[in-house]
């Protein structure tokens, strides 16, 4: 049986294992006696959870021309342990470690590879009422880090980060850098395309401010300063728009406005406005010469916009929405160009309609918004409180046509002769059971357009993925 088939099969078994059977649940926690006076007699000083599960997902490649399709299967088993402590008064230690067996089919390769290792989640100290105030806390250590809709920054690394949080102004400031791959036992085999490229010495610094104006309406500010160094140089069989990058220093700046209208007791409209745009420079390989030269690139000028509402019916019954994005063009390997690219560490990653996340411009094409413009609707029905469709259409365009500047996961070239990319279709499903597991699931496909013709002899792709944990 190919690999593939024998993945799919194992997560339908997985599915009936996982969803039938009545599982029990129980919470552990740990007691320690305080025998201060003036306390009660036993305070909670840690807690622990482990969950377990499955995900995995099957991914039908674009046929590029004259080579084999490529199939590509992932599926990971995983227990995970989330723990914290309180260390002191107003300090608390908080940690995820999830142990993770992965088997993956490549490219078609007739043998599979099999991974075990310990993945580190979450590994930090929260300092709460910094400067003896109630608003401002300071974290410290490994966590995930991100931005409304993940847009500007999503990733686990290495941070300290200081937070207010109040009625109507939120300050959020970070300096962040990967000191370790968090992983143990595991090699490079084991991240993603882009988390290969993402894990290198590269350092961030941010700010953002997000104020109330008026209940429910935010006007919000971001800057965002990568200081990016790829430690993995250009390797032809690694090749990706983004390993031309050998080192880089940008700054992004976002403005937005967002927010939250209710207009009768069962009906609210969500809407939102962001223009960012960045300037620095970065160096290049130039492909044109086999990546002899490096080109020096001045980037000004590129801009980005997003707009959408969605509006959600009878208290979140039904929800429909609509949206447009677009990124500026410029040239991929010039001295100066005006091309709008998103930071590394973006990963377009958010809650669209329901409780799951899922890829805000779509699973299959995945791409980063840089000479680009999505053009995006979809609707939600919730069965119940606890089961949540969505459907999601995207339409895709370059805002000029251009063969070397669209990021997507693929990241094969384009023809470069028209601005047609495409569409795509996303159908959802999230579940949960009383039994504390919770079911995510994305059936999506891809239809190339004319900027893919003279490239590929297929011109469809879709992406299934299943993700299936259990607190325990």
């Amino acid at each position: 049986m190919p690999t593939h088939k024998y993945n799919q099969v194992l997560m339908i078994l997985l599915t009936l294992i996982l969803i039938l059977p009545s599982c029990f649940y129980a919470h552990s926690e740990n007691i320690t006696e305080d025998k201060t006076d003036f306390k009660p007699p036993y305070i909670k000083k840690s807690n622990h959870s482990l969950y377990y599960g499955v995900k995995g997902f099957t991914y039908q490649k674009l046929q590029v021309l004259a080579q084999q399709r490529i199939h590509q299967d992932q599926i990971n088993f995983f227990v995970g342990l989330k723990y914290n402590y309180l260390v002191a008064e107003d300090w608390l230690f908080d940690s995820d470690i999830k142990l993770v067996h992965r088997r993956n089919d490549n490219f078609n390769s007739e043998q599979d590879e099999s991974f075990t290792f310990l993945e580190v989640k979450r590994f930090k100290l929260i300092k709460e009422n910094f400067f003896g105030s109630l608003f401002w806390d300071l974290e410290l250590g490994r966590d995930r880090l991100k931005s409304r809709a993940s847009w500007l920054f999503d990733d686990e690394i290495d941070f300290i980060e200081l937070n207010r949080n109040s009625t109507l102004l939120d300050i959020n400031l970070f300096a962040a850098k990967w000191l370790w791959d968090a992983r143990v036992g595991a090699d490079l085999n084991t991240l993603s395309e882009e988390q290969k490229i993402e894990t290198t010495g590269s350092k961030y610094l941010s700010g953002e401010l997000n104020y109330q104006w008026f209940y429910n309406h935010y006007f919000q500010f971001n800057i965002l300063h990568e200081d990016y160094i790829n430690s993995r140089a250009f390797r032809e069989e690694e090749f990706n728009l983004r390993t031309l990058v050998r080192e880089s220093e940008l700054t992004w700046f976002r403005a937005a406005l967002h927010g939250s209208k209710k207009y009768n007791v069962s009906t609210d409209i969500d809407y939102w406005f962001d223009i960012a745009t960045l300037s620095g420079e970065r160096s290049i390989d130039d492909p044109r010469d086999d990546f002899k030269t490096i080109i020096k690139q001045k980037m000004s000028g590129g801009h980005a916009y997003r707009m959408g509402i969605t509006t959600r019916f009878e208290n979140n019954k039904y929800a429909f929405g609509i949206g447009y994005d677009l990124a500026s063009s410029g040239e991929a390997i010039t001295k100066k160009t005006e091309l709008f690219i998103q930071p590394f560490i973006a990963s377009n990653r958010s809650k669209i309609f329901g409780f799951s996340k899922r890829r805000i411009y779509g699973e299959v094409l995945a791409p980063q918004l840089s000479n680009l413009q999505v053009f995006h609707l979809g609707g939600g029905y919730a069965i119940d409180e606890n089961q949540w469709l969505e459907l999601s259409l995207y339409n895709y365009r370059q805002d000029e046509a251009r063969s070397d500047t669209l990021l997507y996961r693929q990241n094969d070239l384009l023809s470069g002769a028209s601005k047609d990319i495409g569409w795509e279709v996303d159908f959802s499903l999230g579940m949960r059971f009383p039994n504390e597991l919770r079911v995510e699931s994305v059936f999506a496909y891809l239809k190339a357009g004319r900027s893919f013709e003279y490239q590929y002899d297929k011109n469809g792709s879709y992406r299934i993925s299943l993700n299936f944990v259990k607190d325990w």
